[in-house]
């Protein structure tokens, strides 16, 4: 359908050719540098763009059954029984039904179950970076989305914005 189309090409060769070779004295060969394959970076945002709303699904779900009823044994049932399981079986059903073949492509397909497992069980046991994250659903679907963290204010609850002197 629509998203199989882009991955149609499997980039299962190489077929590049280098922009620049050069041999380094003392070892033995040359040395080549490629420019970026134009397919794969596209394969890749698709890829990570799919992971985005799957993320804020499991972030909501997290949120109402989980944080709101921490501590009761439908929130480790959850999040243990069903969640856990869940987020490590979506890759597989994700690239075998994209007909993703490209390891580095695979490879980017780990964002959800790295991301929605440690955030589970951090919503489990309590171990949020601030009280802020869990404020409210919009701070912990931010929180939830992203793998770099963001710095946020106790006093506003809410992402801290960064000034020029700190770029």
């Amino acid at each position: 359908a629509f998203l199989q189309g882009f991955f149609e090409n499997k980039l299962l060769q190489d077929d590049r050719k280098t922009i620049i070779e050069t041999a380094i004295p003392g070892l033995d060969g040359t040395f080549g540098i490629f420019a970026p394959q134009g397919e794969l970076w596209k394969q890749l945002t698709v890829l990570v763009l799919l992971q985005i709303p799957i993320q804020c699904m499991f972030a909501m779900v997290i949120y109402v059954f989980i944080i709101k009823r921490r501590g009761t044994t439908n929130a480790y049932l959850l999040g243990w029984g069903i969640i856990i399981p869940v987020a490590c079986f979506i890759p597989y059903m994700l690239l075998d039904f994209l007909d993703v073949r490209n390891k580095t492509i695979k490879l980017a397909a780990c964002n959800i179950p790295s991301i929605v497992v440690f955030r589970t069980i951090e919503a489990m046991m309590d171990t949020a970076p601030t009280k802020v994250v869990e404020a409210s659903i919009q701070n912990y679907i931010a929180y939830y989305t992203t793998m770099v963290p963001f710095d946020w204010d106790e006093i506003s609850a809410k992402r801290r914005k960064i000034s020029g002197a700190e770029l």
